[in-house]
């Protein structure tokens, strides 16, 4: 879905009270496109993926030392 919709990629910056209708909205899309058998270029997809790949690398969800602790 994030390929087709690359609004699901990045941070949405609306009202809290719109993100789930914007989710629920890429959803019924989503569906409409696969019921009518809308094809996604493979290059797109591969691209995307590609991309979260880098993203998640370069924000890594890593324990703040300062408010961790590893000790009991």
């Amino acid at each position: 879905m994030k390929a087709r919709w690359s609004i699901l990629t990045r941070k949405m910056d609306f009202n809290i009270e719109l993100i789930p209708t914007v989710i629920y909205a890429s959803f019924v899309l989503h569906n409409f496109c696969e019921s009518r058998s809308c094809s996604l270029d493979e290059g797109a997809v591969k691209a995307q993926v590609r991309q979260n790949e880098i993203e998640e690398e370069m924000h890594k969800n890593v324990p703040d030392p300062i408010y961790s602790s590893t000790t009991g």
